[in-house]
């Protein structure tokens, strides 16, 4: 019987056990390996890395933090979670089922990705879903914005910020987006091009071209993506746990759900997908779920 199991290996998941590590309680983190941070290049907005850390090494040096004070991470895909008639939980993954007092969901979201030939050659490095993340990378640069909605008619505006060479490529998708937003874009001088997109080129991982089935081409510099994500909810809706109508957890101040016991963290809360966020709501689960055991008398492990 662990004191807290962590589904999740990401920023939010690998805090939480850290924090709860120190506070002396056992934690098992699971790890299927599949976290969208992986994809990141480089974060620049983390502070405290002066030249940046890719996401595939902030995790690495997350989890020898979490295990060198004592978490448990085992590389497994959850199936399934429930309530045991106790008031604690079993936890299968794969032919095992563990078992613990509090559970906190750390399972994130899955980008969609643009369905465009090639773009996967730029994914996280010159093409990118978050702004607030990566908006920096497009000052004075020539930008591309992937959608046909209200999205992508926002991101464009946005990127005004940063550069005035922007343009929208809807890759043949109707245009969905309300007229204020046409009519914003028109303003702005923003092009919409609704041409199905052939390909996107460019040569070590740095887009360059826009290509189109008609023969025509674009230049630039880096992409946004508007195609959006799905939250990993599925464990969430087996407990009962309320969402948002974005299926999003809706969590407290305390990273509570709407079931006892039940905490949640990082992307699988947020509608502003920070790594930055993800490592404070950890932290504050962490210590606000700590409480909780300590005003029920649990057994500290040691």
């Amino acid at each position: 019987m662990f004191d807290v199991l962590i589904v999740g290996a990401g920023a939010g998941g690998l805090s939480a056990a850290l924090q709860l590590a120190r506070s002396n309680r056992s934690v098992l983190v699971f790890d299927r390996g599949k976290q969208r941070t992986l994809w990141a290049h480089k974060f620049e907005n983390y502070l405290g890395f002066l030249d940046g850390i890719s996401g595939k090494d902030l995790l690495e040096i997350g989890r020898k933090q979490a295990q060198a004070f004592g978490a448990t991470i085992i590389q497994a895909e959850v199936s399934s979670v429930a309530k045991t008639g106790d008031g604690n939980f079993k936890v299968a993954a794969g032919d095992q089922s563990y078992f613990g007092k509090r559970i906190i969901l750390a399972t994130g979201v899955k980008d969609n990705m643009p369905q465009i030939t090639g773009v996967m050659n730029f994914m996280g490095i010159t093409v990118a879903h978050c702004l607030d993340c990566d908006g920096y990378e497009f000052i004075n640069k020539r930008a591309v914005v992937f959608g046909a909605g209200n999205g992508a008619a926002d991101g464009a505006l946005r990127i005004l910020s940063f550069t005035q060479q922007v343009f929208i490529a809807t890759n043949g998708e109707a245009l969905s987006m309300n007229e204020k937003y046409r009519q914003k874009l028109q303003e702005n001088g923003i092009e919409i091009i609704e041409n199905n997109i052939a390909e996107l080129q460019g040569t070590n991982h740095r887009l360059e071209k826009v290509t189109f089935v008609d023969g025509s081409e674009r230049e630039a510099d880096f992409g946004y993506s508007t195609s959006g994500s799905k939250p990993h909810n599925e464990l969430a809706l087996s407990l009962g746990v309320e969402t948002l109508p974005n299926g999003h957890i809706l969590v407290n101040k305390d990273m509570e759900t709407s079931e006892p016991n039940v905490y949640a963290v990082g992307d699988i809360i947020n509608s502003s997908q920070q790594v930055s966020l993800a490592v404070a709501q950890g932290v504050r689960a962490a210590i606000m779920l700590n409480k909780t055991l300590l005003a029920e008398n649990q057994t500290i492990k040691r």
